[in-house]
């Protein structure tokens, strides 16, 4: 069990990982992904969440909630799988760290599987649901997403 409010079991937590410094505190920060989780009664709908490290240890684990409609930016379906791969990057620009968060089972125009990557932005202690870029690949490839391609199943750091 993962001790963290609302986790369930057999929830995929920790199958994806992604070290970061989202709090911008000079502490590592944990992002985990647990893609198979229940959301909104939606299961598999997934979700990812931000533990912050701090200076010292402490038993009471805090964490960020990444999941459902502020993330998706629409209702989460069973099977999205959102957090199923991870990633941290300058997606921005702007010095701070962005997560980019794999759903591999977001079905894109009727296309089940085809898959979808949600890039949240960090912003000064947090990552920010409302600003996020939601690719697939319709948008920005311009590719005729397939049944089955799962976008996103794997993705690479780009953290330096």
């Amino acid at each position: 069990r993962s001790g963290l409010p609302g986790e369930k079991a057999n929830a995929g937590f920790g199958k994806a990982l992604a070290g970061t410094d989202g709090g911008a505190d000079g502490c590592g920060d944990l992002v985990i992904g647990a893609p198979f989780a229940t959301v909104d009664d939606r299961r598999g709908a997934g979700a990812v969440y931000v533990v912050e490290g701090g200076r010292r240890w402490s038993r009471k684990v805090e964490a960020q909630l990444l999941a459902g409609r502020p993330v998706l930016g629409r209702t989460p379906a069973p099977g999205d799988f959102l957090g199923s791969s991870l990633a941290v990057l300058d997606w921005n620009g702007d010095g701070r760290d962005d997560v980019a968060i794999g759903a591999h089972g977001v079905a894109v125009g009727g296309r089940e599987d085809a898959g979808a990557l949600v890039i949240v932005e960090g912003g000064r202690s947090r990552f920010l649901p409302s600003r996020r870029t939601v690719l697939t690949q319709r948008r920005p490839l311009a590719d005729r997403p397939e049944p089955g391609d799962q976008f996103s199943s794997s993705l690479q750091d780009a953290h330096s």
